[in-house]
């Protein structure tokens, strides 16, 4: 997750003119009986969406929001992943679970803000105007591009006066994602990144004099940021959930790999300075996720090897990505874990753009620190010389692009996008010095556009699969193409995301 911000509207509040913090806003007595269908289906009619909407299943609904025990979730979404646009009704069993519900929709509304701020900010701007109302037992978020049509229909409805239809018995209730066993609770991980690292005298230390600048989600040391994490044992359970769901629908067919890259706040946050921070251990987390993955799951821990080069430039100080030399050894871990010899860094061919200034540069309000001191982005070349990519991207547009390309002329903050044309729908890449027939497909997050370029040596073709905008569905796309890998490659502050993991969710099936 990225940062924590959006406009909450209650419908008390609206009443008054308010727009505030939905625990600041009244909730009425009054019973009421809603038809649910009938207010998707006349929001979405409306005109105010750019989009057209899709119902999503009640599973990946259930992972999206983290909804009151037996509640109700309708959840309609754009359905490739590039707007905000959305209608998210939650029925619970009577009032008494609107508070919960409330704070519910308030953070999947967060989790969507975060998610496309630092990609599609203008999306972002759209849903920190979502509407969010509440009466009896429903509680509405809808996120348009006409928030008073969106609220003038949600209170015509919440108030008795919208199609009204008898309580559907057959609707499936969502199972509650909570576990009330207390087993790998979030404070077994609490404490510094480096309670772990900092026990084994093999790791070189990192000291700073600068002081600790906090922004919030972020924060800045001298010219360097960093994300603050959390560890939410329910959604790392989820996450493992959809990873062993989609080995054992593989099994047979290809080997399932995770690799959860940690955040530089794990690896080269200054030791001196970690009692000042209040960040989960990144080390304890990765043990936790990856200890609920099932034995068909080969689990990649890149932290370790991270940790070994850790003063090296292997995170960016103006951006949350890790440089391609970080992404190099956990494609080294990778190999390890696969049983094949990775390529020796010497051999590749390499270019560089200077003057990157990635998402911490606007999270730390364009610090000058970060601002005088930009990034450098050094990128590696395929050793194989005779490799094209293929691309769709969001728009169903299909062109052909380089694995690296030239980005001196982009914008500061969108030279990452060297990497593999950036975060695509489907990415098809063809080494034709290959012949064997051996493929990979790779389901990631912008993370992973970094580590693609190493493993295109070692296979005849890479399928990369931006979850967050693909539609279709990874263990079917596997065995369709009769790939022998899937790799799944998701930072380690994805795995705290409902809204994300509902979206992994969403292609795993």
């Amino acid at each position: 997750m990225r940062k924590q911000v959006g406009k909450m509207v209650g419908m008390t509040c609206l009443a008054a003119g308010c727009i505030g913090l939905l625990a600041g806003c009244g909730q009425s007595s009054e019973s009421v009986t809603m038809d649910t269908t009938a207010l998707a289906d006349e929001l979405q009619e409306s005109g105010i969406f750019s989009s057209e909407l899709t119902k999503v299943d009640d599973e990946a609904a259930s992972y999206m929001v983290q909804a009151a025990e037996n509640t109700q979730i309708d959840l309609y979404k754009n359905q490739d992943g590039s707007k905000t646009d959305e209608i998210l009704i939650l029925t619970g069993e009577d009032s008494s679970s609107t508070e919960e519900n409330k704070t519910a929709a308030d953070t999947h509304l967060q989790d969507v803000i975060s998610s496309f701020e630092d990609y599609v900010p203008e999306e972002a701007a759209k849903a920190e105007d979502a509407v969010i109302l509440d009466k009896d037992k429903y509680v509405v978020l809808c996120i348009s591009n006409d928030s008073d049509t969106a609220k003038q229909i949600i209170e015509k409805y919440l108030n008795g006066d919208g199609s009204q239809a008898k309580a559907d018995d057959s609707k499936k209730k969502a199972d509650s994602q909570k576990d009330d066993s207390g087993d790998g609770s979030e404070s077994d991980v609490k404490g510094s990144d480096t309670d772990t690292a900092s026990q084994n005298t093999d790791y070189e230390k990192i000291e700073s004099n600068d002081k600790v600048t906090d922004y919030g989600s972020v924060v800045a040391v001298g010219n360097a940021a960093y994300e603050l994490y959390n560890y939410s044992d329910d959604t790392a359970k989820n996450y493992a959930g959809l990873i062993n769901k989609a080995a054992d629908g593989l099994a047979g067919s290809a080997t399932v790999y995770d690799l959860v890259p940690p955040t530089s706040t794990a690896i080269t946050f200054p030791d001196n300075l970690r009692d000042q921070i209040s960040s989960s251990d990144q080390a304890k987390s990765l043990d936790k996720i990856y200890g609920y993955m099932d034995d068909n799951v080969k689990t990649v821990n890149a932290y370790p090897d991270l940790m070994e080069h850790r003063t090296e430039y292997v995170y960016f100080r103006t951006d949350h990505h890790w440089t391609a030399l970080g992404a190099y050894y956990a494609y080294n871990e990778f190999c390890k874990t696969k049983g094949i010899d990775p390529t020796p860094l010497e051999n590749y061919k390499t270019v560089e753009y200077n003057d990157f200034l990635g998402s911490f540069y606007k999270d730390t309000n364009n610090s000058s620190a970060l601002g005088n001191t930009p990034d450098t982005i050094k990128a590696y070349y395929p050793v194989s010389q005779n490799v094209t990519m293929d691309v769709t991207d969001q728009k169903g547009q299909n062109y052909k692009w380089d694995v690296i390309h030239d980005v001196t002329d982009y914008g500061k903050s969108l030279k990452y996008s060297t990497f593999i044309a950036g975060d695509n729908p489907m990415t098809v890449i063809t080494n034709s010095d290959i012949t064997d027939g051996s493929s990979c497909v790779v389901v990631k997050e912008s993370f992973g556009n970094a580590l693609v370029p190493f493993l295109i040596d070692h296979y005849q073709t890479v399928y990369v699969i931006d979850y967050r905008y693909w539609t279709g569905d990874v263990v079917s796309f596997a065995k369709e193409k009769n790939v022998q890998d899937v790799l799944f490659v998701n930072n380690i502050s994805m795995t705290r995301s409902n809204f994300l993991i509902g979206k992994l969710a969403m292609v795993i099936k």
